[in-house]
C-alpha cells in the first residue's frame, strides 16, 4: 500500500513539475513581449513629443 502511494506521488510531483515548467516557459515568453511592447510604447512617445515641437516651430 505504502510503495503504490508512494509511485502515484511521485507519478504526480513529476507531472507537476513539469506542467510547472511548462507554465514557466510560457511565462517568460509573455514578459518578453511585454517588454519590448513597453519599449515600443516609450519610443513612440517621444517619437510623438518630438513631433509635436517640430511641428510647433514650423509655425
Amino acid at each position: 500500500m505504502d510503495r503504490e502511494r508512494y509511485d502515484d506521488n511521485a507519478y504526480w510531483r513529476k507531472r507537476y513539475y513539469s506542467l510547472l515548467c511548462d507554465f514557466a516557459d510560457s511565462n517568460n515568453d509573455l514578459m518578453d513581449k511585454v517588454v519590448s511592447l513597453q519599449k515600443e510604447v516609450r519610443r513612440l512617445k517621444l517619437e510623438n513629443k518630438n513631433l509635436k515641437k517640430t511641428k510647433g516651430r514650423r509655425r
